[in-house]
């Protein structure tokens, strides 16, 4: 019996632990996405995954992370097992949507992207990336009314979302229409990129 009680202490003192490096690991993590240092916050994040492998924060940030680098099959395969923990977590599905569109998956990513647009149709920039599935599938019309209806609080992705607008506008022969919101692109930012 003491040898049992022992194993006990031990064990919640070393899950104890673990939960703590974790949780120490993603702070630090988090601070390195928001500077965009996204080597630094996956090397953070994997170790406190190691620590706590259903710790649904860290398994978003890993998403986050992987995406924002371009390694969208990285993305997909945590978000993935996040959406298993938790299916009805909008935030952990929206990013996996994102994985998908990185892999070319457009019809896959539509699947999530739409189902999240029924139940939380003002959420930032979906209608951009639902507007950027259909787009790719060629359905220009369909990519337009996602790229009017998207709502988005960065200016950066405001610009991007108005640019695909026009380039929707151009994929059905409206040039017209399209140079007035590639125009409009420019204005919100001017020293941006495009």
């Amino acid at each position: 019996m003491a040898v049992a009680l022992v194993l006990l202490v031990s064990g919640t003192a070393r899950s104890q632990e673990g939960f703590e490096s974790a949780e120490i690991l993603f702070t630090r993590a988090v601070l390195a996405y928001d500077e965009g240092n996204y080597a630094d916050a996956a090397r953070d994040l994997l170790k406190a995954h190691d620590f706590d492998p259903g710790h649904i924060d860290v398994i978003y940030y890993l998403g986050l992370t992987f995406n924002a680098q371009g390694e969208f099959q990285q993305a997909a395969r945590y978000l993935s097992r996040g959406i298993q923990l938790q299916p009805k977590n909008t935030d952990l599905r929206y990013e996996f949507g994102i994985a998908l569109y990185g892999q070319n998956r457009f019809d896959d990513a539509l699947k999530e992207l739409l189902a999240i647009y029924q139940v939380e149709p003002q959420k930032d920039n979906l209608g951009y990336y639902i507007g950027l599935c259909y787009y790719q599938k060629k359905d220009y019309e369909t990519a337009l009314g996602y790229f009017r209806k998207n709502i988005s609080t960065n200016v950066k992705m405001r610009q991007v979302n108005q640019y695909s607008l026009g380039l929707a506008l151009q994929g059905l022969g409206r040039e017209t229409e399209a140079i007035e919101e590639l125009t409009e692109a420019i204005k919100i930012e001017p020293a941006a990129p495009i």
